[in-house]
């Protein structure tokens, strides 16, 4: 915690003297950033649509870099998240619990089996989780790309934008008079999830001793390699879920751009938490 403390205390510095710099007033810039992050009802509903992404993908990168398993497909991931939920929301046809259910847990699923790809090259292999991830971002770009342009995309329509999703697949909004969803709730309940998991449950324990020493946990009985990929799922999922928030919960059709970049700033987040579940949530809304 004191790290995360100095580490926030270093960035202020950093962007005060930019502000000052720049010959801006630092007292009317901070007022006008806190009043535009929190000072509303409005305001705070915007923050947290930002917030739930970010927590969502550091949560999943937490589990995978606690294994020693450098993912950084998570942008990627989420994107497949985003597709999935599209095909779901416009294409199959339930009641309104069910058809969101059903959207996140294809979400999470094929995501997760994304980013596992990515685990198993590395098990059978020995390639590496950096470069195949970072790869895996671009594909899935121009897959959801590809996918909108020759399939999701109404007959003469100009912009690259599906179709929107049915009223039954929208997560409710939780907060009347603002964008405020139910996927923000989920991605806090989800923080405690990981916590308990990789803190208080073997699962979390063994994929913690595989990212200390390999050896030391095959020779401790557990299956390192099943591990390895255990945790890539894990991670890939929970970005699919962040995809499928952006989705159902705020623009409710599939766009090139439904990611400004979450993945890759989750990174940042689940290292200056010192991939610690519960301290991803202070950085997140610092970042969001």
């Amino acid at each position: 915690m004191l790290a995360f403390i100095i580490v926030l205390i270093i960035i202020g510095a950093i962007f005060s003297a930019l502000i000052w710099l720049s010959g801006f007033d630092l007292g009317t810039v901070y007022q006008a950033l806190l009043k535009g992050s929190f000072g509303s009802r409005d305001a705070l509903g915007q923050t947290f649509i930002r917030v739930a992404p970010l927590l969502l993908c550091s949560l999943g990168l937490v589990i995978a870099f606690r294994c020693g398993v450098w993912n950084i497909g998570s942008e990627g991931q989420l994107y497949i998240g985003a597709l999935i939920s599209t095909l779901i929301g416009i294409y199959i046809h339930l009641p309104a619990v069910l058809h969101v259910t059903l959207a996140a847990i294809a979400s999470f699923v094929g995501s997760g089996l994304w980013a596992a790809v990515a685990g198993f090259l590395k098990t059978r292999f020995n390639a590496n989780v950096i470069i195949t991830t970072l790869l895996s971002n671009f594909i899935a770009t121009w897959l959801l790309y590809y996918v909108l342009q020759f399939h999701l995309k109404p007959p003469g329509t100009f912009n690259v934008v599906s179709d929107w999703i049915q009223p039954t697949a929208q997560l409710p909004i939780v907060v009347s008079n603002t964008l405020l969803h139910a996927g923000v709730v989920l991605a806090i309940v989800l923080t405690f999830v990981v916590w308990f998991i990789m803190d208080r449950t073997y699962l979390g324990y063994s994929i913690k001793a595989v990212g200390v020493s390999n050896p030391a946990a095959a020779y401790g009985g557990i299956k390192v390699n099943q591990k390895i990929i255990t945790s890539m799922f894990l991670s890939g999922g929970f970005a699919g879920i962040a995809g499928m928030g952006e989705v159902l919960g705020i623009h409710h059709l599939l766009r090139p751009s439904i990611s400004p970049g979450y993945g890759f700033i989750a990174i940042a987040i689940a290292l200056v938490s010192k991939m610690n579940p519960i301290g991803a949530i202070p950085v997140a809304i610092f970042l969001g």
